[in-house]
């Protein structure tokens, strides 16, 4: 019932736009018998086999020794053992999970290259059969910027080909004019006047592009070490090739034009494709000389995310009323879509950790209080012969902890072995990171003492001459 309860919650937490949503979408999920099968055979198997063997280990005892009290040291062994497999066990999720964790805010804390707060994107695709050239492509854009520039609360509007953190970067090769050989690749980006504003990127050096400007452009700061490391490229004039569709007496043709433009500023790197990936080279060109079909309006505002998004589509429309919109997203929702599956992967085993450490501290509590009943005449024994209660709890722990120190010490064996495996999943983080590892043995371990401390604590209350009187 658990697991037909869970599953609902399970789809809620599974990243949109992956596989495994989409095939969630389209099949949807539900408890395979085959694997409820398995699972309940297996489980009935361990209580049957668990069952057993102290049954038949009790039907072999010496009946003697259990009127004289004695204890076997095989069966505390064995009891010991199994603690420390529980803890070693659970040592290693919760390390897992603890490099996860660590990987994960470190990665929030990466500072994207602009400001996120406040911005709302709308990607539109514009019909090829209405939209075929680049004069009216432009000319749609610039209507609907300078409406959505008069919105109430809207501090500064633009238009860009590829937004940041969208998984899509296309690239354009460079080269000097006249010269017959690239100079290299970067990053292709058409934007309108006021994008780096809107988006809250720095200017380093030179100026950003203006209303009015043609054959002109920007480049990053990664582009300007790696291609002009010694000298500033600020007035450079660089040719890249333009992607047209030019008609034909057969139709219509894509055709590769030549484009120059002059470098008049360079503006801070930006992670453009994720938050784990670097910045790379990236010129920006004005979307006039480009206009692309594909491109994403960007809109800085404190109005509420609902009444700007409704004013929004009211404005675009009133320049076609026929253009859809292909999505309307902030851009926190952008970022959160590019750690979503590290935030799912984080959650799963956080889970697994979390119920782990449970059973572990639910089975060295279960293992202590059994040890500590048969224990009982022991340590009504000591009591009567002058042990305090605390020496009696001392004791108690102490053995256990032996037991839990072996496990852990094989837990962070193996923790060290397993983080590797996590390697893909971590960003800033060293598989074999002593602060996480450190962390998760002092938590394990207290969680040990406290399972050890309270069936100790409550055998020491005890009345010595009622124990004996009982035995």
């Amino acid at each position: 019932m658990l697991a037909v309860w869970a599953m609902p919650l399970l789809v809620r937490t599974v990243p949109v736009h992956t596989a495994f949503s989409t095939r969630l979408a389209m099949g949807g999920l539900g408890l395979n018998w085959t694997v409820l099968g398995f699972a309940a055979a297996l489980s009935v198997a361990t209580a049957v086999l668990f069952g057993m063997l102290p049954a038949w280990r009790a039907s072999r005892a010496n009946v003697a020794a259990r009127f004289l009290g004695s204890r076997s040291g095989q069966g505390e062994r064995v009891r010991g053992i199994l603690i420390a497999a529980e803890v070693a066990l659970s040592l290693m999720l919760l390390a897992g999970a603890g490099l996860l964790m660590k990987s994960f805010i470190r990665l929030l804390s990466v500072d994207p290259g602009f400001n996120t707060r406040g911005l709302l994107t709308i990607d539109i695709e514009l019909p090829e059969n209405k939209y075929a050239e680049v004069a009216p492509r432009a000319e749609f854009v610039r209507n609907v910027l300078a409406r959505l520039e008069n919105v109430p609360g809207v501090s500064a509007a633009a238009a860009i080909n590829v937004m940041p953190m969208t998984k899509n970067s296309p690239w354009n090769g460079f080269k000097l004019p006249g010269a017959s050989e690239e100079l290299g690749e970067a990053g292709f980006r058409a934007v309108t006047p006021g994008y780096f504003e809107a988006m809250g990127i720095p200017l380093i050096r030179g100026r950003l592009p203006a209303r009015g400007d043609r054959g002109v452009g920007v480049i990053n700061q990664s582009m300007a070490r790696r291609y002009w490391p010694n000298e500033d490229p600020v007035g450079k004039v660089l040719e890249t090739p333009r992607i047209v569709r030019v008609r034909t007496p057969q139709g219509w043709d894509v055709r590769f034009i030549p484009e120059q433009f002059q470098i008049v500023g360079v503006v801070g790197d930006v992670r453009h494709l994720s938050l784990d990936y670097g910045a790379r080279p990236e010129m920006f060109l004005l979307y006039s000389q480009m206009a692309p079909s594909d491109f994403t309006l960007l809109l800085r505002s404190s109005v509420d995310r609902a009444a700007l998004e409704r004013a929004a589509r009211k404005e675009i429309w009133a320049v076609d009323r026929n253009q859809p919109l292909a999505a309307v997203r902030t851009m926190d929702q952008l970022i959160g879509q590019d750690v979503a599956n590290r935030r799912f992967v984080l959650l799963l085993l956080m889970v697994f950790a979390a119920v782990a450490v449970s059973l572990a501290a639910a089975g060295i509590f279960a293992v202590i209080a059994h040890s500590v009943s048969q224990r009982t005449r022991e340590i009504g024994i000591r009591m009567a012969l002058g042990a305090d209660a605390p020496a009696v709890i001392r004791t108690m722990v102490w053995q256990t902890l032996l037991w839990v120190g072996a496990g852990l010490t094989a837990g962070a064996a193996g923790a060290l072995v397993t983080g590797r495996l996590l390697g893909s999943y971590l960003f800033a983080v060293q598989p074999r990171d002593p602060a996480v590892l450190a962390i998760a043995v002092t938590g394990l371990a207290a969680v040990a003492v406290l399972a050890a401390f309270v069936p100790a604590r409550d055998a020491a209350r005890v009345d010595p001459a009622i124990t004996l009187r009982c035995e």
